[in-house]
């Protein structure tokens, strides 16, 4: 096992192992208290954390506050409602047609669905902003690849000795002018990719880290 190794790229030089060797942490300049390379006792470990939007967050976190304040009020008409109706209240207006009544229950009902199914989706994808990452452990038999927000992860493993042509691919960027990168790699007839949000020297000098320990890939 190597326990130093060093990467060039550009004219910056960044230290990925400190002299040691098992689980030390990698330092490099422009990737400090962001992605994390560490050396494990029969691999790589490496950490990616997502990239914060902060407008974006913001944006999401006030409309989640509507999405809850707009589904207590939903959920306060049904609860209503239903005592109305078990009450048999003459008054209530949903009681003098039956159908009116129905297509009520109906449209709350389909209603709540979609702002369920709408908020835990946006909440995801906020959560995935402020806290998310991936976590890509390279061991001599398998390459895992784990998205973890809080304490749920989910997880892909594939074969190493089946994962090919391990590469940097660029993307537009549609905020800045600079492109964006991912890292992609062949296994069998699909090209796995993870990093989806990594600048183009960021994505480069994993992909040097892990071809170091792994050159076949």
């Amino acid at each position: 096992m190597p326990t130093g190794l060093s990467l060039e790229t550009g004219n910056t030089i960044g230290r990925l192992f400190k002299i040691g060797g098992v689980n030390s942490v990698a330092k490099i300049p422009w990737l400090a208290n962001k992605n994390k390379i560490e050396q494990t006792a029969d691999g790589l470990r490496i950490t990616i954390p997502s990239t914060s939007h902060f407008i974006v967050d913001i944006f999401l976190f006030f409309w989640l506050l509507m999405w809850v304040c707009c589904g207590f009020v939903a959920l306060g008409m049904l609860v209503f409602g239903i005592i109305e109706v078990m009450a048999g209240n003459p008054n209530f207006v949903f009681l003098k047609s039956s159908l009116l009544g129905l297509l009520a229950l109906i449209f709350t009902l389909a209603w709540l669905g979609f702002w369920a199914i709408a908020g835990m989706s946006v909440a995801k994808s906020w959560l995935w902003s402020l806290i998310g990452k991936e976590i890509i452990v390279i061991s001599a038999n398998e390459l895992k690849h784990i998205e973890s927000v809080i304490v749920k992860k989910h997880s892909k493993e594939y074969a190493l000795s089946e994962v090919k042509n391990l590469r940097v691919l660029t993307m537009p960027n549609p905020r800045f002018p600079c492109e964006l990168a991912t890292i992609a790699f062949d296994y069998g007839y699909s090209s796995p990719k993870f990093g989806g949000d990594l600048t183009q020297a960021e994505a480069h000098v994993i992909v040097a880290a892990i071809k170091q320990q792994f050159s076949f890939l």
